[in-house]
């Protein structure tokens, strides 16, 4: 039998989604969390990622 029969079909079936949809729902936020939690742990290139991200947005001087 195949996994597909015994989980009824519908546990493990990806969520039909656009591209683009799945990446602001998983990469976005993957990566904010990433470069928040390298930032907090002191590394020089998260800090900078940050500062420049905040310059284009006019948040930071």
């Amino acid at each position: 039998r195949c996994i597909r029969d015994r989980w009824g079909g519908t546990v493990l079936v990806p969520p039909h989604l656009h591209p683009v949809v799945g990446l602001l729902a998983v990469a976005v936020p993957f990566g904010l969390v990433y470069f928040a939690v390298a930032a907090a742990l002191g590394i020089p290139e998260a800090g900078a990622v940050f500062r420049k991200v905040g310059r284009k947005l006019k948040l930071v001087r």
